[in-house]
């Protein structure tokens, strides 16, 4: 399959899915504006007298409304994923990433919004067809289908992890008509996830269903698919894109557990926490669990800006360190929230306290522990994203014992060798500077490439190939420069926080 007929398809399902999405979210909100205005629901009574089926579609759908508060917060969500697809497709520029992020807030708009949904009775009553079904499977499993597949293509569009591996050379050795077993790593998990979700959603509650689909399976397998390309991408840049939404997706899957938990101690303790009522399941009481839905919702707009940030050509080591930094306050904040929202209930269901008093001795317990908890969710997000560093004695000691005197002279290869290791490098080389006489640089590389493992060349640093995605520091003595070391950058972005 050419990358041509793959682009009529997407856009041909993507139509399908603004034609399903954007209609209904258009018939969900006259139903609601049916329901809380009184001049609207007057004139569709009339309507209703006058024979249209439509009408007296939109009343049976009105008495299943979502509360007011409730369907502008979902309106707003359903505005921001289109907003975010818009800007997607305009930024895309042959990204198969922001085409396939476009296509999920597309889909999510409206397979989310629960008012919605509820308009879907309108069309019955109208038309006499029931589409509920076609509805569910259209929008939620393409939308989550799409997102799963652009987070394993994140960032550059390909399943592959380094230059030179089987997987590119199989790409770029086959015939266009002979890529497909070559994209069945990533088919697969389309497939797979369009299916399930399209059954999930069949038998599950749509609250469930956005929940356990775009709260919690969505950021685990992109989890999954970037953890090796956070330390194996092709290029610091590619590492550092890898890393930035590493971190996103660490965030929001963080978040939604520990909100799973303080749902669970609040149903345990039997306390009231924020209730979301479902219209598209008649009858049943209001559920605790508008904090996991709302926060699936941000989650899934949230993850997609910041794939999109993350695929800027400018600026990346500056948006590393607001994500880094970002993601250890969000955990902070998700964790001391809510331990002060399950210390409070403990207190109140221990005690008794009034409502005041309760307050006050949770907050103190959460005060004197958030600057210990503070450091170790740094250290935490820190080795999460950048990997275990040895001492800085360490790393001394082992310079020392490699770059003793020998019959050769000293083993400057090896030491490049063990600064790049120690820091967790792809390449390390060491520039020796000799006045009169050319440059010696003594370098290393990972992998299992042709460049891979120690070598000794002629000339400086700057001049050697892939000089341009490293990071060159001088070597002095006294005020005398006597060398360079450099490393390649995505090494070392941790170091500058």
């Amino acid at each position: 399959m050419t990358l041509r007929p793959l682009l009529v398809v997407y856009w041909l399902v993507l139509a399908l899915t603004t034609v399903f999405s954007l209609p209904w979210l258009a018939l969900g909100a006259l139903v609601a504006a049916a329901a809380h205005s009184t001049a609207t629901r007057d004139a569709v009574v009339a309507a209703a007298g006058g024979g249209s089926t439509w009408a007296a579609g939109v009343l049976d759908a009105a008495g299943r409304a979502e509360p007011l508060g409730q369907a502008v917060l979902d309106y707003t969500f359903s505005g921001l994923s289109l907003l975010l697809a818009v800007v997607l497709l305009t930024r895309a520029r042959g990204s198969w990433v922001a085409r396939l992020l476009a296509l999920a807030m597309v889909g999510s708009a409206g397979a989310f919004n629960l008012q919605a949904h509820g308009a879907t009775a309108a069309v019955e009553r109208a038309v006499g067809l029931g589409i509920g079904q076609l509805h569910q499977v259209q929008l939620h499993g393409v939308a989550c289908a799409a997102y799963i597949v652009a987070l394993l293509l994140f960032p550059t569009g390909r399943w592959r992890l380094r230059p030179g591996s089987a997987t590119t050379a199989a790409t770029q050795a086959a015939p266009a008509a002979g890529r497909l077993p070559v994209l069945l790593p990533v088919l697969l998990p389309g497939a797979a996830s369009l299916v399930l979700v399209g059954v999930g959603t069949a038998l599950l509650p749509h609250t469930v269903s956005c929940i356990l689909f775009f709260g919690f399976a969505v950021p685990l397998v992109g989890l999954a698919a970037l953890r090796r390309r956070t330390v194996r991408g092709a290029t610091a840049d590619l590492r550092t894109q890898a890393r930035l939404l590493f971190s996103a997706l660490v965030g929001a899957f963080g978040t939604i557990v520990v909100l799973a938990l303080i749902t669970f101690v609040l149903l345990f303790l039997r306390q009231p926490g924020l209730t979301l009522v479902d219209p598209t399941a008649p009858g049943s009481a209001a559920q605790p669990t508008a904090l996991l839905f709302w926060f699936s919702r941000l989650s899934a707009v949230a993850i997609a800006a910041a794939a999109l940030v993350a695929t800027r050509r400018g600026g990346l080591w500056f948006a590393e360190r607001v994500f880094s930094r970002g993601l250890a306050s969000v955990l902070v904040v998700v964790l001391i929230g809510g331990g002060w929202v399950v210390v409070r209930a403990v207190i109140d269901r221990l005690y008794g306290l009034p409502t005041a008093w309760a307050s006050i001795a949770a907050t103190l317990v959460c005060s004197v522990g958030f600057l210990p908890l503070y450091q170790r969710v740094e250290q935490l997000v820190e080795r999460l994203l950048y990997g275990s560093r040895p001492t800085p004695y360490r790393v001394l000691a082992d310079v020392a014992a490699l770059s003793g005197s020998q019959a050769g002279g000293p083993n400057l290869a090896a030491v490049a060798e063990a600064i790049g290791r120690a820091l967790g490098a792809s390449s390390c080389r060491l520039t020796v500077l000799r006045p009169g006489l050319r440059d010696r640089t003594y370098g290393w590389s990972a992998g299992d490439g042709a460049d891979s493992g120690a070598r000794e060349w002629s000339g400086s640093l700057h001049e050697l190939p892939g000089a341009a995605d490293m990071l060159a520091l001088p070597i002095r003595q006294g005020a005398a420069e006597i060398g360079a070391i450099g490393v390649d950058r995505g090494a070392v972005v941790g170091l500058q926080n």
